[in-house]
């Protein structure tokens, strides 16, 4: 088992290499690994580096802590009122800068990625973990998002995750995915927890 120091260091985003899985994990349980931007920048370069490994051939995709991602660290929008606050606390740059991009690299891996969802996964947590190929989840595991409370889509392609099964409450429906890959689709699920979500198709196996 090796780790990159040079990602170790950012301590938003781990790496270890064991044997021929990459396990990628987001390190930053003090907040339930919700991104900031240069968390998004780190996940890119572990990727970078699973992907340049001809030994690697299987990336796991796991959360610190009790979860597996939070969505959006709020912390880095300006909600101070005034009369440009929309504009300041305007989600749009960080999803077509960060979020889009993330989940368009883990789609386009060389190499099946598997997310370990190990807690909840929440807005757009929940779509990077729809993302990956494959998704396992622990029983206390749960995936909330929240959007149509709002009148909002999930945000990063939260919208356009498929799968293959049958329809189940929470899960706002899916269509088989053309490429065979593993793709959920959540349109305005209220959070449910693994084991329904197992039932739904986004979930493939409880540990």
């Amino acid at each position: 088992m090796t780790q990159d120091p040079n990602l170790a260091a950012t301590s938003t985003v781990s790496f270890e290499k064991r044997g021929a899985v990459a396990l990628v994990t987001l390190n930053r349980p003090q907040s339930l690994n919700s991104f900031t931007r240069q968390m998004h920048h780190d996940l890119w370069a572990a990727l970078d580096q699973a992907e340049a490994d001809p030994e690697i051939r299987a990336v796991v995709l796991t959360g610190a802590g009790r979860g597996f991602c939070a969505g959006a660290d709020l912390s880095e929008f300006d909600f101070t009122p005034g009369p440009d606050m929309v504009k300041r606390a305007d989600p749009g740059p960080i999803i077509d800068q960060a979020f889009n991009p993330s989940t368009r690299r883990i789609q386009s891996l060389r190499m099946p990625i598997i997310a370990a969802v190990n807690g909840v996964a929440a807005g757009a947590g929940a779509s990077i973990a729809m993302a990956c190929d494959i998704a396992i989840a622990s029983p206390h595991a749960s995936f909330i998002q929240a959007f149509s409370k709002i009148g909002l889509i999930p945000d990063a392609h939260g919208h356009g995750r498929k799968i293959s099964g049958h329809a189940h409450q929470g899960f706002g429906g899916h269509t088989p995915s053309h490429d065979g890959r593993a793709h959920p689709q959540f349109v305005g699920a209220t959070g449910p927890r693994a084991r329904c979500a197992i039932g739904a198709g986004p979930i493939s196996r409880l540990l």
